[in-house]
């Protein structure tokens, strides 16, 4: 899997795989609660919030060039845009998808010798199976 928040790429050929990977899809509802009643009301909004969390391994050259790349990292990754992920099939096949609004909510990054850890959770909008750029 390789993903992309804008043009930078968060995992991509020089990570280990991307591991620990989850998605909670979240409905935003109303919830009514009337005075002496047995029952509560809901309004489904009819609206999503997606939050992806995910951890990725990076390998450097050297211990000096992880140390700085943990230092530079959180300020290269553009805090919000567009997420995008990329699916690679046994036969080469790619499938892609897409979330339009989405954020950085939370990013840990430490290293370990010549490898750097990362931890991102990115909340967002509802995961689209239609490339937004080209959407008619």
């Amino acid at each position: 899997m390789r993903i992309w928040i804008d043009t930078y790429q968060l995992a991509d050929e020089h990570t280990e795989g991307v591991s620990n990977f989850y998605s909670r899809p979240r409905r935003n509802l109303e919830i009514r609660e009337g005075v002496r009643r047995a029952h509560i009301g809901l309004v489904d909004r009819a609206n999503q919030r997606m939050q992806h969390s995910f951890n990725i391994k990076r390998t450097h050259a050297d211990a000096a060039s992880a140390e700085i790349y943990m230092l530079d990292h959180p300020a290269d990754v553009p805090a919000q845009g567009v997420l995008k992920f990329e699916f690679t099939f046994p036969d080469g096949t790619k499938a892609y998808r897409w979330i339009v609004a989405a954020a950085i909510e939370a990013m840990t990054v430490s290293y370990s010798g010549c490898l750097t850890h990362h931890s991102y959770t990115i909340i967002g909008s509802e995961l689209l199976k239609v490339d937004p750029g080209h959407a008619n």
